[in-house]
């Protein structure tokens, strides 16, 4: 008679679902010692992140502009208005640096135009001809970083 070759008692009794939870952990903790043996291993410090760099600023949305100050803020418009950007910016110690409002209806750029400032206060308009109904938003950009940006729904003016 042959001789059959059989299997250690270990692994016959050796369910299938444990033997795969052992090889993941082992894959996870050689994985875990090649990272932290790794020579390229980057930390990230944060004290060495000059937070007075970091340069953001608060805009709204209105009708008008009144004694240097936003009046009537809203999201809601009619066609056909005059509509205010004006961003109260942060960082104000480089007053020769040019930022810009850009508008857009839907995906379409409609109209990019520098912001007027006046200390920390950068406003732009857009005037009420190209002012047409849809969902519309406006960013504060300087150079390719958007230092903020709003949304507002512009509606069918009702005669």
């Amino acid at each position: 008679m042959g001789s059959l070759v059989t299997a250690p008692m270990f692994y016959r009794q050796l369910r299938k679902t444990t033997a795969l939870l052992v090889v993941v952990f082992v894959v996870f903790l050689i994985h875990r010692l090649v990272v932290l043996l790794s020579p390229e291993a980057v930390s990230v410090d944060a004290e060495n992140v000059d937070a007075d760099m970091l340069e953001t600023a608060e805009s709204v949305i209105c009708h008008n502009i009144v004694g240097g100050a936003a009046f009537s803020v809203d999201s809601v418009f009619r066609e056909n208005v005059r509509v205010y950007f004006y961003s109260v910016l942060d960082n104000s110690r480089d007053s020769s640096k040019q930022y810009l409002h850009k508008w857009y209806n839907g995906l379409d750029t409609i109209f990019v135009v520098p912001c007027l400032r006046n200390g920390n206060i950068c406003t732009s308009y857009i005037s009420p001809d190209k002012v047409t109904s849809g969902e519309w938003s406006v960013d504060l950009v300087d150079g390719k970083r958007i230092l903020d940006s709003r949304q507002f729904v512009v509606e069918r003016a009702d005669f």
